[in-house]
């Protein structure tokens, strides 16, 4: 099967065959094309998958049985030079299923519900996880918070498509380019974020640097006061508790 060029694959277990087409079709409009496999056996009848150094693999959760960890080490043994990424999906389990999957190698996740930010942030994950800019010191969470930019002595709208505890990448039309300084204010449920931040770089029409991502500028913060750092290190934790197994 053809993958467009700006997408890894992303490979379906589903089990029950149709159990993830509603998943499927949402990759589809994010631009890359799924594979559906009902079995293991399946999915490694396709291998190759082309040329990648990263694919993502999302599982429904009910697969989560004693023969997993057997299943993904064989799955594991064809991929080659192939990073697979492991993500389980479906509605949050108890811990007897988490702790099957987490012996499995299952780390990631996208219980429902989820958006699709969220969607998007975790295959961004799993294709870029062997990208040594994509290691950082601190975790990111996919967020949907509105965000204003000042810069140049003018104000424009953005939302938050991810945030750290440095920095955040900003979605909006009107990115600033790298090296700008600009004045950053997110709401976060319970407190504001105003601070000054530098642009790292942008992504703009004619200079996608990151094709997967949406148009904006990743910032990273250069003044946050140890309150509000406290915050968001608050709701950062609360929210990897949803992306992971």
């Amino acid at each position: 099967m053809a993958h467009r060029s700006d997408f890894n694959p992303v490979l379906l277990l589903e089990g029950t065959p149709g159990q993830l087409n509603e998943l499927a079709r949402r990759i589809r409009l994010l631009g890359a094309e799924p594979l559906s496999c009902e079995t293991v056996d399946e999915a490694i009848s396709h291998f190759p998958l082309g040329h990648h150094d990263s694919v993502a693999v999302v599982l429904d959760c009910s697969l989560a049985t004693r023969a997993l960890k057997k299943e993904l080490a064989r799955l594991s043994l064809v991929s080659d030079a192939m990073g697979l990424f492991f993500l389980a999906t479906g509605d949050p389990p108890g811990a007897r299923v988490r702790r099957k999957l987490r012996q499995a190698g299952v780390q990631h996740a996208l219980w429902n519900p989820f958006d699709d930010a969220t969607l998007r942030f975790q295959l961004n994950r799993a294709w870029n996880q062997n990208r040594d800019d994509h290691k950082r010191a601190s975790q990111r969470i996919p967020t949907f918070l509105h965000a204003q930019v000042g810069a140049s002595q003018r104000t424009k709208d953005g939302i938050v498509y991810s945030l750290s505890l440095d920095g955040a990448f900003i979605e909006t039309a009107r990115a600033s380019m790298a090296g700008a300084t600009v004045e950053l204010a997110i709401r976060l449920p319970e407190c504001a974020i105003e601070t000054r931040g530098r642009v790292v770089f942008a992504n703009v029409p004619g200079n996608l640097q990151r094709p997967n991502l949406p148009l904006g500028m990743a910032v990273r913060f250069e003044e946050l006061d140890a309150s509000t750092a406290k915050q968001l290190k608050s709701f950062v934790k609360k929210r990897i508790a949803h992306l992971e197994v």
